[in-house]
């Protein structure tokens, strides 16, 4: 699932912590849990309609990002950003799905 993939890899990278068992972690993915006041939440729709010459999906991703601290959301909100955007011809985990673009 390719939002638990996103999710693992920004916890590998120290932006915050998949707790995917407990209550200690602040990264989420399908839901925006009540607590903890900070946290990212990660969604995925449908995205662009499939394109007839080939293969690739291309889902849409949403990360929300919320914290009590405005300059604090925005500067974690800007980091994951950088991370993502152009990610390319990799995986976010170790036998993960393949992401030919990120954009």
């Amino acid at each position: 699932m390719l939002i638990k993939e996103i999710a693992r890899f920004l916890h590998d990278n120290k932006v915050g912590i998949l707790d995917e068992v407990g209550k200690v972690g602040d990264i989420f993915y399908s839901r925006l849990p009540n607590s903890p006041d900070n946290c990212i939440s990660i969604f995925q729709n449908s995205g662009l309609e499939p394109d007839p010459f080939n293969e690739y999906k291309t889902p849409a991703i949403q990360i929300i990002v919320r914290s009590v601290n405005p300059l604090e959301g925005i500067e974690k909100g800007q980091r994951i950003i950088n991370m993502l955007n152009g990610f390319n011809d990799s995986s976010f985990v170790s036998g993960g799905l393949y992401i030919v673009t990120g954009k």
